[in-house]
């Protein structure tokens, strides 16, 4: 399945399961470097912690039922709830990465491979079809939302796709800038061309 099919299989079910304000359990795992996430190697865990969901695209733990604690969850990089993996918008972005990801709230969804990494973030007010893309760009250090302009910059590296989505007709609606900016994140992340992204940083 590319990770396009992917990300959409995975909304559809979010959307359909989960409501807003929803509460769940189970173990949660912490990661504080990339190599950490890659090799599934925890740097500490909860055992069945308070989930709160404010939506699938966002979400909230607590290590006891009823306690937050900011300082610890912040000391982390990225959490692993089940099957899926979230990112922390903590020291590790703000030490690392200029750019747009100052944006996002609490936990929001990661998806990535070796080679290209994104993030989704859904502003609470809006609807779960104005989703936000976050691509981070280990290269430049830089989590950037991704808009037409944007995206276009990203298209540079395929001529053909870049090709194709300046012919639409509609290229500046949303939906057709998501569709594109996941064709883009299917061929970087089979293309050999592209550096491993445990290469990028220390």
């Amino acid at each position: 399945m590319t990770m396009k099919n992917w990300f959409k299989y995975i909304s559809m079910v979010a959307v359909a399961l989960v409501g807003f304000n929803s509460t769940a359990y189970g173990k949660v795992l912490f990661f504080d470097t990339w190599h950490q996430v890659f090799d599934l190697k925890s740097v500490g865990y909860v055992f069945d912690s308070s989930v709160i969901m404010e939506s699938p695209f966002e979400l909230y733990f607590l290590k006891e039922e009823g306690e937050f604690d900011e300082k610890y969850i912040e000391d982390h990089m990225a959490a692993l709830w089940n099957d899926s993996t979230w990112l922390i918008n903590s020291k590790y972005l703000k030490n690392n990465f200029s750019g747009d990801g100052g944006m996002m709230r609490g936990f929001v969804p990661l998806y990535f491979n070796e080679r290209v990494a994104y993030a989704v973030y859904m502003p609470f007010e809006d609807s779960y079809y104005d989703l936000e893309f976050y691509y981070i760009d280990f290269q430049d250090a830089k989590v950037k939302k991704v808009c037409r302009k944007y995206l276009l910059d990203l298209l540079t590296d395929y001529p053909d796709l870049k090709m194709r989505y300046e012919g639409m007709k509609c290229n500046k609606k949303h939906r057709i800038i998501e569709d594109y900016f996941l064709e883009y994140i299917d061929r970087a992340s089979v293309d050999l061309m592209r550096p491993c992204i445990v290469d990028l940083i220390n």
